[in-house]
């Protein structure tokens, strides 16, 4: 069911960005996923703000395009413990499945070919 506006959508963004910076001070972990979520976090943050929904700053990318770059964040977050070979059972290998999942969860809930009204309503 697609029940996000893309107002709604772009807070979450934030948020995710805050998340993905707050990861590696928060939990022990090794050099590659701090780099992964930094990394993540800033194309998210960049991504965020060139999208064309109400909380972009430039609005050159489409919301619908912004769903499919969101889809392949969470599929990596979802992926990066099996790819980085984390030990099983961390708070680690956690943190990056559920935040990839929250990513997957948005990208149901957000009706990215309805038309973006300049208030951000939809």
């Amino acid at each position: 069911m697609r029940i996000l506006s893309a107002r709604v959508h772009g807070y979450i963004d934030f948020g995710i960005v805050g998340l993905l910076l707050l990861g590696p001070t928060l939990l022990p972990s090794h050099p590659a996923v701090t780099t992964l979520c930094y990394a993540l976090a800033t194309a998210h943050l960049l991504l965020s703000l060139i999208t064309a929904y109400p909380l972009g700053a430039a609005r050159r990318v489409p919301l619908r395009v912004h769903g499919a770059l969101e889809l392949a964040e969470g599929a990596v977050l979802l992926a990066s413990p099996w790819l980085l070979d984390l030990p099983a059972g961390t708070r680690t290998q956690s943190y990056l499945v559920a935040v990839g999942g929250i990513l997957c969860a948005v990208w149901l809930a957000t009706p990215y070919n309805a038309p973006v009204r300049e208030g951000g309503a939809r």
